[in-house]
């Protein structure tokens, strides 16, 4: 949570793309809300999607799950995993 009491959201795959750290980034994870992973499978074809991490009551699950698609994230498809 940041001053403001607004959820953080970590997108480690978005660093990484981005160049911005060479290792994920042990460090941001125990402050965010929300840390979305970035999931890969091949097999017939490639496929792409993404995971919501959730830690904390900031952020509401069923809401996220709802609204989860309109994030702009790496991936078609999202699933909320609450830890």
């Amino acid at each position: 949570m940041d001053q403001n009491e607004a959820p953080v959201l970590e997108a480690l795959a978005e660093h990484r793309k981005l160049g911005r750290y060479g290792f994920t980034p042990i460090w941001a994870l125990p402050g965010a809300d929300i840390c979305v992973v970035s999931a890969h499978k091949m097999g017939l074809g490639f496929e792409q999607g993404s995971m919501f991490h959730l830690q904390g009551n900031l952020v509401d699950p069923v809401r996220l799950n709802q609204c989860g698609h309109v994030l702009p994230l790496p991936g078609t498809r999202t699933a909320p995993c609450a830890e």
